[in-house]
């Protein structure tokens, strides 16, 4: 999608998909932005019959807890790794590093002349679920745009070593391009060059033999 001259990514929420409705979207990672569209009204009718049916019918099966705001997730991911056994936690959400150390329940006044903003650190979730469930498989990822192998592999392994991650997925564009490697605690992949080939080999069979 283009606007104001840059690309951006087109970006639904299931639940919207399925309600054909627009929504909001949470943050995200990519580094040209995403954009609320409906999809139903930019794929094929019988391709958004077709993934309507399949979400409906995988929906039931799952459980989907729905949030909006950072606290809201926080508390979330905390009561389920405490009061659920699971098998793996693959741990992608994007939220901002910092926060408003004061929040605002209304409108500010216009006026000011000069307004301060100060911002604090947001807590890692992350670094809490081993705590919780040490046996837990837990998955990660690092996003480091522009930066070399050298720099992202070292970022990698510190949100290895600070979260007590079985895997970390890290990547990465350069020159325009994708790349991803899956990192354990001793062996580093070969890049994944696109996101079909990264989803393809997040199967525990193959992370077990990098």
């Amino acid at each position: 999608v283009s606007m104001r001259g840059l690309q951006q990514i087109p970006a639904q929420r299931v639940e919207d998909f399925i309600a054909r409705k627009l929504g909001p979207i949470l943050p995200s990672s990519s580094p040209s932005g995403v954009v609320p569209v409906r999809l139903d009204e930019i794929l094929p009718r019988a391709m958004v019959r077709s993934l309507c049916s399949s979400l409906e019918k995988f929906s039931k099966r799952i459980k989907i807890i729905s949030f909006r705001f950072f606290d809201q997730l926080k508390s979330i991911i905390l009561k389920e790794i405490s009061s659920t056994k699971y098998d793996a936690v693959i741990h992608s959400a994007a939220v901002s590093d910092y926060r408003p150390k004061k929040n605002y329940i209304r409108k500010v006044k216009s006026g000011k002349k000069v307004w301060d903003l100060i911002l604090k650190p947001t807590a890692k979730i992350i670094n809490c679920i081993k705590k919780l469930d040490p046996s837990v498989f837990l998955v990660g990822f690092k996003f480091e745009p522009r930066i070399s192998k050298n720099l992202l592999f070292k970022s990698a392994k510190c949100l290895l070593a600070r979260a007590k991650l079985d895997l970390v997925i890290a990547n990465t564009i350069r020159d325009n391009h994708y790349q991803a490697y899956f990192l354990t605690e001793r062996n580093i992949s070969k890049p994944c060059l696109n996101k079909n080939v990264l989803v393809r080999n997040l199967k525990v069979s193959n992370l077990l033999r990098i």
